[in-house]
């Protein structure tokens, strides 16, 4: 029997793309699946999240039971149209769900249909029971490079060191877009130019600049088989990092190599390393009569995505001094990855007393808390009524995200390891 899944906190495939291409400017999605589809985004997005979720008003033919019974390509043609005629785009991306995917709608006949007359549009198979919200990533990925190929659309010219950031996934994280602004803002410190296929600054023509970056930045276990694949493709080498960098250790770790990749000089690194290195040092300082004060040397727990978790756990056993004893990565990365991450949150030095978990489950996940008693919480709002129950403070670091909104905030880099502080002072200080 399959084992239910309480708190499930991972989206579908369906959802996975859609929030991949309304992060990309100008592509267009058309939901071609039942009402619910589209609105349960909204649901997950917006009422989980409180006031402060995602907006509901996405174009979808919202298929009837007369639709199942006797298809629903008609209503799919109607829908292309009166989307092109009311929203503006530079791709057109038809997502089909579950109802139309086990009828067998024609989907690519109308998509042929709408391209012979001069719709840049393209559709993607998405249906829910095929993967979940990181199985999009990939998916919506190999999709958009198909349709430049097959366009023969020219690769625009490249800046000199142009880099592809992979494995920061739209959607999943409430902070993706913040992350994302942080690291392209880190690259930026030593010149090297960011191609930003996601986010601020996105477009068919950062997608088509693709093939013409000298490197892929991989930051995630989700971008290794595009940047494999890209590396097959283009020839563009690639470099993995075990996440979003916390904390200037770990975020001129990461310019270290890329700038030995891209031929930049090291002694500009090292004095802007120097130079970080301090600034953290004066804010530890500032902490020292508080952290003593109010015994901040804690043990914790943290449950949220493998993009995001191995950078907070060494930031703050490294640099703060705390001892995680459980580690509950929630996006269910690949098998053949799941041993270095975890052989990435050992490397601390409390290394011996880390329980590291694979699951999204919600039941496991709260008993697993249980068993460990932390002292603090960084998690989701799911993870709130279980903080309430042990009575310790809770950290929102992952979606749903339900205590604060979240425009420019994020715990990557210098800024975010001075943010995460505060924010976890603030939490224990209540």
């Amino acid at each position: 029997m399959t084992q239910q899944i309480i708190n499930a906190r991972n989206g579908c495939l369906l959802q996975g793309v859609l929030n991949a291409t309304k992060a990309v400017g100008g592509f267009v999605p058309i939901i071609h699946s039942n009402p619910g589809c589209g609105f349960q985004g909204y649901l997950g997005g917006s009422l989980l999240d409180g006031p402060f979720g995602d907006e509901g008003d996405i174009p979808a033919t919202n298929v009837s039971e007369k639709h199942v019974v006797f298809g629903g390509t008609s209503r799919l043609r109607e829908q292309i149209k009166n989307t092109v005629k009311v929203q503006q785009g530079d791709l057109y991306i038809v997502i089909s769900g579950c109802a139309t995917e086990l009828v067998g709608d024609d989907v690519p006949a109308m998509v042929r249909e709408a391209h012979d007359q001069g719709v840049p549009i393209i559709a993607i198979s998405a249906p829910g029971f095929k993967g979940d919200i990181y199985h999009a990533y990939a998916l919506f990925f190999q999709a958009i490079l198909a349709y430049l190929a097959e366009d023969a659309r020219p690769v625009a010219t490249g800046r000199s060191g142009l880099v592809n950031i992979l494995g920061l996934l739209p959607g999943p994280s409430d902070f993706w877009e913040t992350d994302l602004g942080e690291v392209v803002g880190l690259l930026e410190t030593i010149g090297i130019p960011v191609n930003p296929l996601f986010g601020w600054g996105s477009g068919l023509t950062t997608w088509q600049q693709i093939p013409a970056a000298a490197l892929n930045l991989v930051l995630s276990p989700w971008g290794i088989p595009l940047a494999k694949d890209l590396e097959s493709r283009f020839g563009t080498p690639y470099l993995t990092f075990p996440g979003l960098p916390v904390g200037p250790e770990q975020s001129f770790h990461m310019l270290e190599r890329l700038g030995e990749a891209l031929g930049i000089a090291p002694d500009r690194i090292s004095e802007l390393r120097r130079r970080a290195e301090q600034q953290m040092h004066g804010y530890l300082r500032k902490m020292g009569r508080f952290y003593v004060t109010y015994h901040l040397q804690k043990t914790f727990a943290i449950v949220g995505e493998s993009a995001l978790v191995p950078g907070i756990v060494q930031f703050l056993q490294r640099s703060f001094g705390w001892v995680v004893v459980a580690v509950l990565i929630t996006d269910n990365p690949p098998q053949e990855y799941r041993t270095a991450i975890a052989d990435t949150l050992a490397g601390g030095p409390e290394a011996t007393a880390i329980t590291v978990l694979f699951s999204e489950d919600g039941a496991v996940i709260e008993d697993t808390l249980r068993e460990h008693q932390p002292e603090i919480i960084l998690g989701s709002a799911l993870e709130a009524g279980l903080a309430r129950e042990l009575g310790v403070p809770l950290l929102e670091i992952a979606h749903p995200i339900r205590q604060s909104v979240i425009l420019q905030k994020s715990y990557c880099g210098l800024r975010g390891a001075v943010a995460l502080l505060e924010d976890l002072s603030r939490e224990i200080l209540q």
